[in-house]
């Protein structure tokens, strides 16, 4: 699994920019409200709809204090992540 992931929605699956692996099934995004996310310091959710569920989507940006190009990073969360395994030697 790769783990330097922009991730695209390809039917009812994320799957890996870099190298096409299937991350994640749309099917296991967290549901609004879950109460297992508990979003932290300058996170912020909205919720929105990924592939037909309702779900919220994170972003957060990083300081100019910290780096004098920040980068903004979106995100969106799920129960688990799917495992391929790489039968290359």
């Amino acid at each position: 699994l790769c783990l330097a992931m922009p991730v695209c929605l390809r039917r009812s699956s994320f799957h890996c920019r870099g190298c096409d692996a299937e991350v994640a099934e749309a099917a296991s995004l967290l549901p609004v409200g879950d109460p297992r996310v508990v979003p932290e310091g300058h996170l912020r959710g909205e919720p929105c709809e990924v592939a037909g569920k309702q779900t919220t989507h994170y972003s957060a940006v990083q300081s100019f204090l910290v780096n004098p190009l920040p980068r903004r990073f979106d995100l969106v969360l799920v129960g688990h992540m799917s495992v391929e395994s790489d039968s290359a030697p």
